[in-house]
């Protein structure tokens, strides 16, 4: 995750596109890496098949770093868009996944569970319920 402050990155990028300066840095974060990884490979003298960039080529597709920003303004680059949408499709697996398993009789599985739990006559009312009020004086109960 990388931040982009409120620099010359703004105004340089005039190109009047949506998330134009954080789209700009992400481009940057793919080559940094594997500028880096070409860097540690001539260090340490590693071959292109088992080096630092062939390890960092065999991750994603082609080895794409997806380097995702957020501006100065809150605004996010087009990869932490799609991070999102995979975080946010593997915990929807795995919550089908979860109601999917239990067994078809048993119908108490998808109901919803109170959001206060009810702990005593002091305790805030549920959702959907009324207020008790208190009793009438010669009301019976």
């Amino acid at each position: 995750m990388k931040t982009l402050s409120p620099c010359d990155a703004y105004t340089d990028n005039q190109t009047g596109e949506p998330n134009a300066a954080v789209n700009a840095r992400q481009k940057r974060v793919n080559l940094d890496y594997h500028a880096k990884a070409r860097r540690l490979d001539e260090h340490y003298g590693c071959d292109e098949s088992q080096g630092f960039k062939a390890r960092l080529n065999s991750f994603g597709h082609n080895g794409v770093v997806l380097g995702q920003v957020i501006g100065a303004f809150g605004e996010m680059s087009d990869d932490a868009k799609h991070i999102a949408d995979a975080v946010a499709t593997e915990l929807a697996n795995e919550h089908c996944s979860y109601y999917s398993d239990k067994k078809k009789q048993d119908g108490t599985v998808l109901l919803p569970q109170p959001a206060v739990p009810i702990l005593g006559p002091d305790s805030p009312p549920r959702m959907g319920t009324s207020p008790t009020r208190p009793p009438v004086p010669g009301e019976h109960l």
